[in-house]
């Protein structure tokens, strides 16, 4: 199960859905996992892309190949911004949106790990290939929060 799953007023999981025990820092759900990326217990790479008029894909490409480890994806009858989608199925897989006086950022998929390169401390994942680096975008996703 993915963490920020319980960022989310209402997670639905194996499309059973509950609000207990959420933090509600996003006004909408997070649904997961998506069996047409991978079905658990396997995960993978998958593609997103990226909404290159958003602040936090400045400098970026027009898609990341990135890991997915039965993240969800996220919707809302609310405002937010879709930062990125599963190119697979088109839902929304990495978004941003207010909450009180800050931002939130979050994301069905994991752009924190380093698949093919040791940087990020962990070799468990460096089998895979993700043909670039995300960094750069959480970089920009912090600043985007921080507004700077």
């Amino acid at each position: 199960m993915c963490w920020c799953n319980y960022a989310a007023e209402v997670q639905t999981w194996y499309g059973m859905s509950w609000s207990n025990n959420q933090l509600g820092v996003f006004s909408g759900m997070a649904v997961g996992p998506i069996p047409e990326i991978y079905t658990d217990p396997d995960f993978g790479m998958c593609e997103i892309r990226l909404d290159l008029n958003h602040a936090v894909n400045y400098g970026e490409p027009l898609s990341h190949k990135i890991m997915y480890y039965n993240g969800p994806y996220f919707d809302s009858d609310y405002p937010f911004d879709t930062i990125a989608t599963y190119a697979i199925g088109g839902k929304a897989s990495i978004i941003g949106s207010n909450y009180g006086n800050g931002r939130v950022f979050l994301t069905g998929p994991h752009p924190e790990w380093e698949e093919d390169d040791s940087r990020d401390g962990v070799s468990y994942f460096d089998s895979f290939d993700d043909d670039g680096s995300e960094w750069n975008m959480m970089k920009n996703a912090v600043n985007w929060c921080l507004r700077l």
